[in-house]
């Protein structure tokens, strides 16, 4: 694989990890939390670990209440 393709596929993989961040951060913006200090907290933890935190939010929270 050359470093063309390779910079081509680290785009693309930079570019739907950031769309799937701004995702959990405007779904926790929206997400009706019990309280506004866990939507903070939750809100400062996807602003500050990107992908990661973005990925703990999904699984935790925005697919846990999409079961019912």
């Amino acid at each position: 694989m050359t470093n063309i393709n390779i910079l081509i596929i680290s785009f693309v993989f930079v570019f739907i990890a950031t769309i799937f961040w701004f995702w959990m951060l405007a779904d926790c913006i929206h997400h009706k939390f019990k309280h506004k200090k866990l939507m903070l907290e939750w809100f400062l933890l996807i602003a500050f670990t990107y992908f990661v935190g973005a990925l703990t939010y999904y699984f935790m929270v925005k697919r846990r209440f999409n079961k019912f």
